[in-house]
């Protein structure tokens, strides 16, 4: 990131209702490279079961329309499933959270916890239309700011820029 001596801080306050966070939630699911063979590979397998279903009279042809078909459940489940067990396992999602975009890095806070990351600490940043989501390098840890705390559409532009 470069030095801008003129830049402000910006600070997004928020809290989460359990509709927004399974909406931010399941967008991240997609936009995240290691699950986007997911879908295609549980409708590939399910489309050539289908076509080998009705072509052949196989058994290995049920077999591979129940493994499409197990793959499409699982993931329909998951997609379904997940935020929501998440939701009720971390209460810490239900806190009101502050996240303050600095000229250094990102803080976040809660009531009961506060981390500060600098911007080389961010392996990447991905954009979905609910949020951004900046996944921490050599972590499973990530940092989201819903686009519903930000006000000022010009905010967007500058985390849009500084990522």
């Amino acid at each position: 990131m470069t030095s801008h001596r003129d830049f402000e801080p910006l600070q997004f306050s928020y809290q989460l209702s359990r509709r927004e966070y399974t909406k931010i939630a399941r967008g991240l699911m997609f936009s995240l490279p290691r699950q986007m063979w997911i879908p295609y590979f549980a409708s590939g397998v399910t489309l050539l079961g289908v076509v080998l279903q009705l072509t052949s009279k196989g058994s290995w042809a049920t077999s591979l329309l129940d493994i499409g078909l197990f793959w499409l459940l699982c993931l329909v489940v998951g997609v379904l499933a997940i935020p929501l067990v998440a939701w009720r396992r971390d209460p810490s999602l239900r806190l009101p959270r502050s996240i303050t975009v600095l000229e250094s890095g990102l803080e976040s806070k809660t009531s009961h916890r506060s981390s500060n990351f600098d911007w080389a600490a961010f392996k990447s940043v991905i954009e979905i239309p609910e949020a951004f989501l900046f996944t921490v390098t050599g972590q499973r840890a990530a940092v989201v700011l819903p686009k519903l705390a930000v006000s000022n559409p010009d905010d967007l532009g500058v985390i849009r820029n500084l990522a």
